[in-house]
């Protein structure tokens, strides 16, 4: 098995139990979002080296704004929804999107199964949504 699938695979477990959490507790959705953050802010240090490129520290503080405010959506998606799996699924068009931005920023072709991948995980989606 390969070492990014792993990685994949353990993330996924971990998002589910900390979105799953976010059901159990009662918080400030920016309150929970400040804590989670700052944890893994210092849960990630060892890992981290300053980039090279002084662009990409302008890169890095637009992706952290932008991952600031998607956990916010999340959470209060969580929070609110009837079934916490109902955002959850929703959550699968990351992989439609992320098709999506590889093949027109990136240039990397789609397959024909990742093609029908995606057509059905639209059609869970707004299954799920109706």
């Amino acid at each position: 098995m390969e070492l990014w699938l792993i990685y994949a695979i353990g993330a996924a477990i971990g998002f589910s139990i900390a979105n799953f959490g976010i059901r159990l507790i009662n918080m400030n959705p920016i309150t929970l979002n400040m804590i989670s953050l700052f944890i893994a802010s210092i849960l990630i240090i060892p890992f981290t080296k300053m980039p090279e490129n002084k662009n990409n520290i302008f890169w890095a503080i637009l992706i952290g704004i932008f991952l600031a405010i998607t956990t916010v959506f999340n959470i209060k998606a969580f929070k609110t929804a009837p079934n916490p799996g109902f955002p959850a699924a929703i959550g699968g068009l990351t992989t439609v999107l992320m098709y999506l931005y590889s093949w027109v920023f990136l240039g990397i072709g789609l397959s024909l199964v990742q093609i029908i991948g995606s057509l059905l995980v639209l059609a869970g989606v707004i299954l799920v949504a109706i």
